[in-house]
């Protein structure tokens, strides 16, 4: 016995499993579509700030910021890389620098509100604020620490406000080093006192130009201790600049330095014996010392 096909019920049959197949692929390619457009949200976040995350290895080798003597060196290897790293978080870094900190704080609150989500700007200032508290040392560090955790572009702000020589706090510094040096505890430091207070005068720049010979000399005096600024005063002609002052003062410090190293060769040499042969040992060695002195042997 045959059956009977119903042509007409075989084909609504075959139209609505294809109805059911073509419903289902439009839903999975909705799906695919709205999976795709959160990827491309996440990634035009990331974009950006450039590459996205600020990693520590990146920075690891760098030269540490240690005073105000390794800012131009240290900054600028720190910088360079991070521009590489993350281009437009860069960006922010030198648009707050030469900023009031109202500004800056201005800045930092508009950017945070545009980045509702925390994932960009807040994420990316606490990962350089991380990267800030290993690079920077002593006072710098403190500089650092100063301002809120996490709160990387202000701790940038702080640095570049106090140690670049470019900004009003940084001229300030350069000019209170210039006319403040360190006074030494031992005058056998006192030549290289001397000569990083007169790279710090030159630091100073046009600020300190003004400043009269005399009160350079003045200002110099500070390296020493009193017995000397007094035995220089006293030998000083009213005409002598500062150039000549200065070879006084180190001639003076030299000649105690030398009475310093006969006083110590006398009583070496006193322990090991008191004989005539002695006392030429003393003399001789007191000769030598003092032709080195004068420049007759290297």
């Amino acid at each position: 016995m045959m059956l009977r096909v119903n042509n007409e019920g075989v084909k609504n049959m075959m139209e609505g499993m294809m109805n059911k197949v073509v419903d289902g692929m439009k839903k999975m390619m909705e799906e695919a579509k709205k999976g795709g457009e959160k990827e491309k949200d996440k990634e035009d976040k990331d974009e950006k700030l450039g590459k996205g995350r600020i990693k520590v290895k990146d920075f690891e080798g760098k030269r540490k910021l240690n005073n105000k003597e390794d800012w131009e060196e240290a900054q600028w290897e720190m910088m360079v890389t991070l521009k590489v790293e993350n281009g437009e978080f860069y960006k922010k870094l030198k648009e707050v620098e030469n900023k009031s900190e109202k500004e800056v704080d201005e800045m930092i609150e508009a950017w945070e509100i545009e980045d509702k989500k925390g994932e960009v700007v807040v994420q990316r200032a606490a990962e350089w604020y991380g990267i800030l508290c290993g690079w920077a040392k002593g006072d710098a560090q403190r500089l650092v620490k100063g301002t809120k955790e996490g709160s990387g572009i202000k701790a940038w702000w702080n640095l570049h406000k106090n140690y670049n020589p470019r900004t009003a706090a940084g001229t300030l510094i350069n000019i209170l080093r210039a006319v403040r040096p360190t006074a030494v505890k031992d005058i056998r430091e006192t030549s290289k006192e001397v000569q990083e207070w007169e790279i710090k005068w030159k630091e100073a720049g046009e600020h300190v130009e003004g400043i009269s010979d005399t009160g350079r000399v003045a200002i110099l005096m500070g390296i020493v201790p009193r017995d000397v600024q007094e035995a220089v005063a006293q030998q000083m002609g009213e005409e002598d600049k500062y150039y000549q002052v200065k070879e006084h003062m180190l001639g003076i410090v030299n000649m105690r330095l030398s009475r310093q190293e006969f006083r110590t060769m006398d009583v070496g040499i006193a322990e090991k014996g008191n004989g005539v042969g002695d006392v030429g040992a003393v003399v001789k060695k007191r000769e030598l010392l003092r032709m080195r002195r004068m420049g007759a042997y290297s």
